[in-house]
């Protein structure tokens, strides 16, 4: 059952603190990609639902990403957006 409209962009729901840089680190890592452009959808996807609707936040958006462990995370998510779109 999904969250009315109104709930989701009350005054209290958008005034949040919180931000999140999403960096791309490598050339042609932009958004013309389609498999960047899911990454991208998933994870604003999940910040929004942390924010707005009080699910538990993600693990990159709790503690970050360190820059050694990028590559590693990045092959993971790829995994979870082919699993998403099939």
């Amino acid at each position: 059952m999904g969250v009315p409209s109104r709930a989701l962009f009350s005054p209290d729901s958008i005034a949040f603190s919180g931000c999140a840089l999403l960096h791309a680190s490598r050339p042609n890592h932009g958004l013309a990609q389609p498999k960047n452009q899911k990454d991208y959808t998933i994870r604003m996807r999940e910040f929004f639902d942390y924010y707005l609707k009080g699910e538990p936040a993600p693990d990159w958006l709790k503690d970050g990403i360190p820059r050694l462990k990028l590559d590693e995370h990045l092959k993971c998510r790829q995994k979870k957006t082919e699993k998403i779109a099939s």
